[in-house]
């Protein structure tokens, strides 16, 4: 089924919790769109699936790996640097964001995600 024609399987595929890791993470490729959000969306992604997906072109796909509770410190860096300054407004309120990740984010170009940094709990770490 993951390989099936049809896009609306693949992303039901990936939606399903049951899918496998190494699955999902061939989903994470996929050329459709809503089966990357699916595979984004899913608590089974593995960090490898949750990395690719950071980079993807997407804008929604990558803001959907940034609301995710459950991301590695590598996946936030990579979110840290993204071109959206959304994106990375996203990692700066994270309660979980590493010290070291908030301190390159204090040099944003965008005044919102300086605030926040500075607003950040973890901010006179």
């Amino acid at each position: 089924m993951a390989s099936d024609y049809s896009p609306r399987v693949r992303a039901s595929v990936a939606r399903n919790t049951s899918a496998s890791s190494w699955l999902l993470d061939r989903l994470a490729s996929d050329s459709d769109t809503n089966v990357r959000l699916a595979v984004a969306m899913n608590s089974k992604a593995s960090e490898n699936s949750l990395y690719r997906l950071a980079g993807d072109y997407n804008e929604q796909i990558r803001s959907q790996v940034a609301k995710r509770s459950n991301i590695s410190q590598n996946v936030m860096q990579r979110l840290a640097t993204d071109s959206n300054s959304n994106i990375r407004l996203q990692i700066a309120s994270r309660t979980d964001v590493p010290v070291s990740i908030l301190r390159s984010l204090a040099h944003d170009s965008d005044l919102t995600v300086q605030r926040t940094v500075l607003n950040h709990p973890s901010a006179d770490s």
